[in-house]
């Protein structure tokens, strides 16, 4: 069974969102996030060039390269998150030190009601900070018992990148699919790491079932290697421009649905890898779905967060069956 998928209009109209999605990127703030701290000297901030992102001017792509935003308009869909400020006057919440190497942990201020929560992972080169701007007003407005967390990568070199350190949740030999290594070093260590962070929403009360991975890039692969490679209990999986990252059993029981989306434009981690991933869990008896869109590279367009907004109320906050 191949994997659904879903045309979004011509490339205008995706550029149209894309750069609405920029947009919304270079906007004004809307989340007041918090820096909780988790490594890289538990607490320490990340250089101001790591932290460039799409919630702070600038969408990162693979390998460190980075585009700039589009021409600043009224924000739409999800808005976005600015830098976030500093408050001196209020120490900075953190997480024991349990792995040093992960750094700075960012996420929504505790909702009142708390009942579910949604774990973001960045690409490679990229921070928590950087993707923030997904939890804005809107999704908020629709998931208002729902906390958001956005964790950052160690720092390490990268292979493909000739040994630059960067944040990067494992490394990558190549980016051609048929040499690419499975199992790649750091992908147990990062899996162990959110699966830590799971445990914890899990000791705090939260049912396994109301926990929602994500991940753009690396952070799809290292959400879905959690998920799979241990006893890791969620209700969904999102994979954005993303891949299968590790080896896989023959059979994949009891896992959550998985939901992939990606760019049909995308140069660096091409949809065939998304589409090849998306066959390999639906082989294996995992329910799977998947979204195209025209016209969008290596990154990510209103259209595309408003399916995310779709789908993460529908597993979070369902709609009783009429009648």
């Amino acid at each position: 069974m191949h994997c659904r998928r879903q045309q979004h209009g011509g490339p205008a109209r995706a550029a149209g969102a894309l750069r609405a999605a920029a947009a919304a990127a270079c906007g004004a703030a809307s989340l007041a996030a918090v820096a909780l701290g988790a490594g890289g000297g538990c607490g320490s901030r990340a250089p101001a060039r790591a932290r460039a992102a799409l919630g702070v001017g600038r969408a990162v792509l693979p390998c460190g390269i980075s585009r700039p935003c589009g021409p600043p308009s009224q924000s739409q869909g999800l808005a976005a998150s600015s830098p976030l400020p500093r408050r001196p006057s209020r120490p900075r919440r953190k997480l024991t030190c349990a792995a040093a190497s992960f750094g700075d942990l960012f996420g929504t201020r505790l909702p009142e009601g708390h009942d579910s929560t949604v774990i973001w992972l960045h690409g490679l080169g990229d921070t928590g900070r950087g993707w923030t701007d997904v939890a804005g007003p809107q999704l908020r407005g629709r998931l208002p018992r729902t906390r958001f967390l956005f964790p950052t990568a160690p720092t390490q070199p990268v292979t493909v990148n000739m040994g630059a350190s960067m944040p990067s949740w494992f490394d990558i030999n190549t980016l051609d699919l048929e040499l690419f290594s499975m199992n790649p070093p750091g992908l147990a260590d990062s899996a162990e790491y959110v699966c830590g962070l799971v445990q914890r929403q899990l000791d705090a009360g939260v049912a396994p079932e109301r926990i929602v991975l994500a991940g753009f890039s690396q952070g799809g692969a290292v959400a879905l290697a959690a998920t799979v490679g241990s006893s890791c209990s969620v209700g969904g999986v999102l994979m954005l421009s993303t891949f299968v990252a590790s080896t896989l059993p023959e059979r994949l029981e009891g896992l959550p649905c998985v939901h992939f989306f990606h760019g049909e434009d995308d140069d660096m981690v091409p949809i065939t890898w998304g589409r090849k991933s998306c066959e390999i869990l639906q082989a294996r008896g995992v329910q799977a779905t998947f979204r195209s869109y025209q016209g969008l590279a290596h990154s990510a367009c209103l259209e595309e967060m408003q399916d995310i907004s779709d789908v993460l109320v529908d597993i979070l906050n369902p709609q009783p069956a009429a009648g």
